[in-house]
């Protein structure tokens, strides 16, 4: 998991530097797979809480970046 928070810097990074509709795909796209995966935490996971935490965080910077895509089209 702590390699999956590593990137997620990066998707952040990505984020905060996409312009095109492009590369606003790509972002939407990274965290997408990073919410399924957080997702795919078992409950009995020592690391489920944190999941369950990143969901969320990992979930307003889909819409935010879905809704980026929309505008930037």
């Amino acid at each position: 998991m702590k390699s999956h928070i590593h990137g997620s810097k990066t998707f952040y990074n990505l984020t905060q530097s996409a312009k095109s509709p492009d590369e606003w795909k790509i972002v939407v796209a990274h965290w997408e797979a990073a919410i399924a995966l957080m997702k795919s935490v078992p409950s009995s996971s020592p690391n489920y809480l944190v999941a369950q935490q990143k969901i969320k965080e990992y979930q307003k910077n889909f819409d935010y970046a879905e809704k980026n895509s929309f505008v930037n089209k």
